[in-house]
């Protein structure tokens, strides 16, 4: 189980250095495999992943998860802490007693991520710990947020890669 002292001595964070709300470091690199339609390496914290794409697709699944880390608080603190979760679970926070809702998510073609039943898949695990149906929308919603957050991180990057790399070569070759 987490100290809730030794939280309280870190200013609030966690133990990697983080926020609850805030997101591992994410890098990617576009074009790895020249074959490929499309390709990327993505890191995000320890997670590496190197992924391609052959024939067209109309959207890349984007996941999040939120865990409940159940500590020995007083009672009037342990409500605030189960109500709110933390995104993108490290190793420990993830393995500590509790439950970790993780959501895939299908973004939509207007840069907001779906929050309806027809794009989204949920699943919750625990470690021995149940999840109270009435902390589920709650929950859900917090991953999508991460959801969203994550997707505009992605966008971003494919923009970078695009600008820098694509564009400039097309640009010049249509102007000759």
């Amino acid at each position: 189980m987490t100290d809730p002292d030794q939280e309280d001595s870190r200013g609030g964070l966690r133990t990697d250095g983080r926020r609850a709300l805030e997101l591992r470091q994410i890098r990617m690199r576009m074009g790895v495999f020249g074959q490929a339609d499309g390709s990327a390496y993505i890191e995000h914290g320890n997670t590496k992943v190197l992924a391609a794409v052959y024939g067209p697709h109309q959207n890349y699944a984007i996941g999040c998860t939120v865990s409940l880390i159940n500590k020995l608080t007083t009672e009037e603190e342990e409500d605030k802490t189960l109500a709110t979760g933390v995104l993108d679970a490290n190793f420990v926070e993830e393995c500590s007693p509790g439950v970790t809702l993780s959501v895939v998510a299908l973004p939509e073609t207007n840069n907001e991520v779906e929050a309806d039943r027809s794009g989204l898949i949920v699943v919750a695990h625990g470690a021995g710990q149940r999840l109270h149906l009435s902390r589920l929308e709650a929950l859900k919603q917090r991953a999508l947020q991460g959801c969203q957050d994550i997707k505009e991180i992605l966008d971003s990057g494919v923009r970078h890669h695009l600008t820098a790399n694509l564009l400039p070569s097309f640009l010049h070759n249509s102007l000759e």
